[in-house]
């Protein structure tokens, strides 16, 4: 039996995610995704990009909301949380790994979840509610 908390990693239609929770009716699944190398150098160019204009509407999104991560077999890819509601449904095939992020990529994520404005207020309640 695998415990399924803040930051267990799952895999989804062959993609990984990063668990962050689910509305008290279990019809919603938060999540992040982990993406590839590549794409995470993209995303770290467009905050690099972007944090120059902090007037720039992309600011305002979830686009830019992301945590590079150093977990073992994630380190430097990053945790993304556009779209964070929208990846996965509970009840299809969801496959736990048996992994989780590390204390460190743990607490960033909970962080940027709780401070950032673009994130949605659903997402923020769920994770202070099981803060560590």
């Amino acid at each position: 039996m695998i415990l399924v908390n803040f930051g267990s990693i799952f895999r989804y239609k062959e993609e990984e995610f990063v668990h962050l929770g689910e509305t008290p009716e279990g019809d919603v699944l938060y999540a992040a995704r982990i993406w590839d190398h590549t794409t995470t150098s993209k995303l770290k160019k467009a905050d690099e990009l972007y944090s120059k204009n902090p007037r720039s509407p992309i600011n305002e999104g979830t686009l830019l909301c992301f945590v590079v991560l150093t977990t073992e077999d994630f380190d430097g890819r990053a945790a993304h949380l556009h779209n964070a509601d929208g990846n996965a449904n509970p009840s299809s095939n969801v496959e736990y790994i048996g992994k989780s992020l590390n204390e460190k990529d743990s607490n960033k994520l909970r962080e940027v979840i709780l401070k950032d404005k673009a994130i949605p207020e659903k997402l923020r309640k769920i994770v202070e509610r099981f803060k560590k």
